[in-house]
């Protein structure tokens, strides 16, 4: 799906219907935009993007070691996975 986009004045440009159609972008869809070389480029953004660059500052603020991460990682991983598998097991 390529298209040709004119930006206003201002240098807005709307992104065609059949392309936030695919993407379920609409008035509340967090994009990025970062140019790539020579091309700039949009991405629909990620909801645990921001949860996990407050943890990377977070572990960089308390000085964790990869291996402390790891095993924080892992033990929530695990009561996750309890959590959504115990309960269905148990029905």
């Amino acid at each position: 799906m390529e298209r040709i986009l004119y930006p206003t004045s201002r240098g807005q440009i709307t992104i065609p219907k059949e392309i936030r159609d695919t993407l379920k972008i609409d008035e509340n869809t967090k994009l990025k935009i970062f140019l790539d070389r020579e091309e700039i480029r949009i991405q629909v953004t990620n909801p645990l993007d921001e949860a996990i660059k407050s943890l990377m500052a977070e572990a960089k603020r308390k000085q964790y070691k990869p291996e402390d991460i790891d095993n924080m990682v892992a033990e929530v991983r695990e009561e996750m996975y309890n959590s959504l598998y115990s309960e269905k097991s148990n029905e």
